[in-house]
């Protein structure tokens, strides 16, 4: 099948990992520098513009060791329901706290479409995309194509694939500075940060509130 929902009703995202357990001073745990445990680029990347908010923001390992004096904690832990501009519905959850065994680290996407369902579940042991159209009961495989593998060694663990993306490929950083020695236009680019931004400002306003904000 297209990987293509068509338009999304609704989608559920999650990304989870323990690796938020430990006490210890980080920056990615400190208020100051860091907005927590939040994720909202895959959001806007499969559904488009978030128009609303609902969050709630988890506060659970004791950060309270003499390295944090004078310093507040993040956030370890998020719940959203999000609304789009187009009215599809949204739910997001993220944690840092999530002991998942050997598969240490877990990403799920399900978009629920008019023409049908695509998922994705990723760990370091395991990568699936799986699809449904709409009046068929069973899901099938996806392959990813090859022009995303490009030169990775597909005979390697799911972890490792995974990087060779990053090491093999014009991705993430590397991306970015290619797109400005090339001069053209980078994705993500500072305006999908700034809409990020916006909203992770939103789920912070909506926890501190105890209502949806809208943006």
């Amino acid at each position: 099948m297209s990987t293509s929902p068509g338009r999304c009703y609704h989608c559920d995202l999650r990304y989870v990992g323990a690796h938020g357990r430990p006490t210890a001073y980080r920056w990615r745990r400190d208020r100051a520098r860091s907005l927590g445990a939040l994720a909202i680029d895959l959001a806007r990347w499969y559904v488009g513009e978030i128009a609303r908010v609902s969050a709630h923001l988890g506060f659970y390992v004791d950060c309270t060791g003499p390295e944090w004096k004078g310093r507040l904690p993040a956030n370890d832990a998020a719940q959203l329901n999000v609304v789009f501009e187009d009215g599809a519905q949204g739910a997001i959850h993220v944690s840092w706290l999530a002991h998942v065994g050997r598969r240490s680290q877990e990403q799920v996407v399900v978009l629920h479409g008019e023409d049908g369902t695509p998922e994705a579940e990723m760990s370091y042991l395991a990568t699936e995309i799986r699809g449904v159209r709409w009046g068929e009961e069973t899901f099938e495989t996806l392959a990813v194509p090859d022009k995303l593998w490009g030169a990775v060694d597909r005979d390697k663990p799911p972890f490792v694939r995974g990087l060779g993306v990053f090491v093999t490929q014009p991705v993430g950083d590397r991306l970015f500075v290619d797109c400005i020695l090339e001069d053209r236009p980078a994705i993500p680019s500072f305006y999908n940060g700034l809409k990020v931004q916006q909203v992770m400002e939103a789920a912070i306003q909506s926890h501190e509130r105890g209502c949806w904000v809208t943006l």
